[in-house]
């Protein structure tokens, strides 16, 4: 939550490494709440990598031409959907493969 509002204001890549910040925390919270030895590098890039790509198709979708019924509300609702949307189905993503790779056995040890 507080990653978003850091994020506030800058461009792709300030929300990237805000992003990779924040999946490096919380990677590490994980680690110890659930007794994990996820790696905290690779949770932040992930995170980061994600919250860059939804921002960018965010922006994407928000500088676009706005035309019809409540156009000064159509850009702030479609950004958030579409970007923090993107991000998040990025990161779920990610996540259910390494799960999904501990379920099957399969392990880097």
């Amino acid at each position: 939550m507080t990653g978003g509002y850091l994020g506030y204001g800058g461009g792709a890549v300030w929300n990237g490494l805000v992003g990779t910040g924040v999946g490096m925390a919380q990677t590490e919270a994980n680690n110890l709440y659930y007794g994990k030895n996820d790696s905290i590098l690779l949770g932040g890039i992930a995170n980061g990598a994600a919250t860059a790509i939804g921002f960018k198709l965010g922006d994407a979708i928000g500088s676009r031409p706005v035309t019809g019924p409540f156009t000064s509300l159509k850009p702030i609702v479609w950004v958030g959907v579409i970007g923090n949307g993107a991000s998040e189905f990025i990161n779920w993503s990610i996540s259910n493969m390494s799960n999904d790779d501990q379920e099957s056995g399969v392990s880097d040890k």
